[in-house]
């Protein structure tokens, strides 16, 4: 389900840890509160094999933690920022043509599609620490746990506090998808 109202506009500029971000909004918001965890490989990055990419499109509507933040700074020499992609194929294509990364919480399909586009997909590794029932446990959850990550407030009344830690940048190499007919006529 989304809700949209476009608005498409510029809002002023702001400076990152040293990088110039411009900020985008197409008035679209979207009401899914749910997570993708994707879990990646054992392998981690040392400085030398860490790619830097000359113009990132970075897609979130969410204040960066410091770590996001360093780790963006370590990748991209300029970004851009948006707090949603369009969902359409054309315009995504238009949208994202002048970027070689794009980096945030960004739904599988449009994943695919700008594999297919052939730009390259970052993606934040945020890892589930726990739930608790108050936002005063959820705080002591978070600090116990090292502070940088994030606490998802209860999507209804009654549900659980989330508490996610950012982990790491991912890079998608590969989507790979399978079928088969279950009906076939």
């Amino acid at each position: 389900m989304r809700i949209s109202a476009h608005l498409h506009s510029r809002r002023s500029s702001a400076d990152l840890l040293g990088r110039k971000f411009i900020y985008q909004t197409n008035g679209e918001y979207s009401g899914d509160k749910k997570m993708a965890t994707q879990v990646p490989s054992q392998s981690t990055s040392t400085s030398s094999q860490i790619p830097v990419y000359e113009s990132c499109l970075l897609v979130s509507r969410h204040k960066l933690l410091p770590a996001q933040e360093n780790d963006i700074n370590a990748v991209c020499k300029q970004v851009t920022r948006t707090d949603m992609l369009p969902t359409d194929a054309n315009e995504l294509k238009k949208f994202v043509e002048q970027y070689t990364a794009i980096i945030g919480v960004i739904p599988l399909p449009l994943q695919v599609q700008l594999k297919q586009f052939g730009k390259e997909v970052i993606l934040f590794y945020m890892e589930s620490v726990g739930t608790v029932s108050t936002k005063q446990e959820a705080e002591q959850l978070l600090a116990k746990a090292g502070g940088q990550g994030v606490i998802l407030p209860p999507a209804k009344e009654g549900e659980p506090y989330r508490i996610s830690m950012y982990k790491g940048l991912l890079k998608v190499k590969e989507i790979k998808v399978e079928d088969e007919f279950i009906i076939k006529h």
